[in-house]
């Protein structure tokens, strides 16, 4: 016990330091040159701060937020809408007069006070002692993921939380609290859809009840808020429509953000992206719908708990067309299930340290050059390779298992 508690200790001490290193490093780069390269970790070097909730926040004032010149940006659904529309008119987003503080004093209270309670639920799911929930708190806020998603301001921090609060919470002994759980995860999905694969926690352990009542929270959280709109469910096929030209559009852009496809044109093939055309991109989309249903599959075979959530997180991380970065907000929990759990029997496993060794070159906040631009993104489909291979591995394991038992049974 002593030794599996040593070898833990170690894994988090190493994790602890190469991470405190590298964010030191950044800050300390940052703070002698704030316009070069440490500025890559913002997107287009926070030249168009907050754009998110600045941006959202004024399509929702409109009376009809699926109509207007720029479709392709027209793509939220109406929850969404409605909580930003808060923000809109409290900042004035719509007013050309209003002082540009307000506005930044406004979104600054959003991603502000969206990553004091984000902070405090990663603070509240680590074991041990508070120095050490507080510490892998604070690097995990300063990752590069999380400094990128700040600088955004989107929703996505209220998407994370709201699924964090699922993920701790779902099996919660007091009913009312899984209750709560149950409306947030269904808020997740208004937001941002694809957390509703999260469900399959529930589906793992046959609580139909709890899926139905889900289902229902969902359905009145994701259709209900078309009626706070001009246009009411007719809205729906304008949505759709939306969705299909922002897919066309975003799949060309370069940036930062999660996809097989994009690791291979923008990475593997940097340079020579032309040999990456938008048919070999759709192809690439669909090997990636193939993979995220074979994740699925095999996730009812795993029975550890942070490859359970972490192949989840992967597929709702790489299965979106356009994840941009911001996506990779909902793996930070996995780090610290894996640090927590996988330390305690993994650690001996050469596996073990190859996952560290990832997560560490997902998170880090400095910008080594060109390199730091896909890193992120081909670390974690590694990540998500392995998840999958373990998954199959169990898959063979139960059938193997199987097959004994039926032999000896025939015997």
């Amino acid at each position: 016990m002593e030794s599996m508690r040593s070898r833990k200790k170690r894994a988090y001490i190493l994790f602890v330091l190469v991470m405190s290193i590298f964010t030191v490093l950044f800050f300390v780069a940052f703070s002698r040159n704030p316009l070069g390269l440490q500025m890559n970790v913002f997107f287009g070097g926070t030249r168009d701060l907050f754009a998110d909730i600045f941006n959202v926040g004024r399509y929702a004032a409109q009376p009809n937020p699926y109509i207007g010149e720029n479709r392709v940006d027209l793509v939220y659904l109406p929850f969404s809408y409605m909580i930003m529309l808060f923000f809109a008119r409290v900042g004035g987003f719509v007013v050309q007069d209003t002082p540009y503080t307000l506005h930044f004093l406004v979104a600054s209270l959003f991603v502000s006070f969206s990553t004091m309670i984000f902070f405090l639920q990663l603070f509240h799911m680590t074991e041990g002692r508070t120095v050490k929930k507080l510490l892998l708190a604070f690097i995990l806020i300063n990752s590069s993921i999380y400094l990128f998603s700040f600088e955004r301001g989107n929703n996505i921090l209220l998407s994370a939380i709201c699924l964090l609060f699922f993920i701790i919470n779902y099996n919660h002994e007091n009913k009312y609290i899984r209750e709560v759980a149950l409306v947030l995860l269904a808020f997740s999905v208004g937001l941002k859809v694809y957390p509703g694969v999260f469900a399959l926690l529930l589906l793992y352990e046959r609580r139909y009840k709890e899926i139905v009542r889900f289902s229902i929270y969902t359905f009145v959280v994701v259709f209900a808020p078309f009626f706070a709109f001009e246009g009411g469910l007719s809205n729906v096929r304008e949505l759709i429509s939306n969705l299909g030209e922002s897919t066309n559009s975003y799949r060309l852009g370069s940036f930062k953000r999660f996809g097989i496809g994009y690791a291979i044109r923008d990475g593997l093939l940097s340079g020579n992206s032309e040999r990456i055309n938008v048919d070999k991109l759709i192809l690439f989309e669909r090997v990636t719908m193939v993979l995220s249903a074979l994740s699925i599959c095999v996730s009812f075979f795993i029975k550890t708990r942070w490859k359970l959530i972490a192949i989840l997180t992967c597929v709702l991380i790489m299965l979106p067309v356009n994840s941009a970065f911001y996506c990779g907000l909902y793996f930070l929990p996995v780090v610290i299930m894996f640090l927590d759990q996988a330390a305690d029997s993994d650690s001996r496993s050469p596996i073990f340290w190859i996952y560290l060794i990832l997560f560490i070159a997902i998170l880090i906040p400095f910008q080594f050059g060109s390199i730091s631009h896909q890193l992120p993104n081909i670390c974690m489909i590694i990540v998500w390779f392995m998840l999958i291979a373990d998954g199959v591995r169990s898959v063979i394991s139960w059938i193997i298992k199987r097959v004994s038992i039926g032999k000896e049974c025939t015997q």
